[in-house]
């Protein structure tokens, strides 16, 4: 009878100690989502910034409709979180396309601001947080890949499903998105 007792306490503390294992292996792979959010949260925040110093380098040029339709659009930049959802994230980043490519189109209209070294220097800024959030759109899915797989896979769902664990959305490339919101 000792025995039984035995085995029993033996099946009771290999379970526990799977699902508390199983637990914190999902915790780290949702800190990880949570990070590569913020992280593309943080190069917004520097696309933003650019825009807003290229914005003011326009206007010292210009007085015409385009910075004042720049300014309306800036005027919907948001602070990514981790709770943010990825068309929360997609539309920031479509603030910033637009208005880089609104900008250039005022530059280009004027050839001294476009030969302004702040400027060139700023629209590469631009351009490069650009490609930087195209890589952390890379790692941010692959970050929400590994999660949601380990949450769908048998036994772990039963855990992560008890546990409160959800699958997350990935970022989708946003180039259709342009067109789409483009009315707004």
């Amino acid at each position: 009878m000792p025995l039984t007792y035995i085995a029993v306490l033996v099946v009771v503390a290999a379970t526990i100690l799977w699902i508390s294992l199983t637990q914190r292996n999902l915790m780290k792979m949702e800190e990880h989502t949570r990070d590569a959010l913020s992280q593309i949260g943080s190069q917004l925040a520097l696309g933003f910034d650019t825009l807003t110093t290229l914005k003011d380098l326009a206007g010292n040029y210009t007085q015409n409709g385009s910075i004042a339709l720049i300014e309306a659009i800036l005027s919907g930049q948001a602070v990514i979180t981790p709770k943010s959802t990825p068309n929360e994230v997609l539309f920031q980043e479509w603030i910033i396309v637009e208005s880089l490519a609104r900008i250039a189109m005022v530059a280009d209209q004027y050839p001294e601001l476009k030969a302004n070294q702040t400027f060139i220097t700023a629209m590469e800024r631009g351009q490069d947080i650009q490609q930087k959030m195209r890589i952390s759109h890379l790692h941010y899915n692959d970050c929400v890949r590994i999660l949601n797989r380990e949450i769908r896979t048998f036994p772990k769902s039963i855990i992560s499903g008890i546990l409160g664990f959800r699958q997350r959305e990935y970022l989708v490339e946003w180039a259709g998105m342009r067109l789409a919101l483009s009315v707004i």
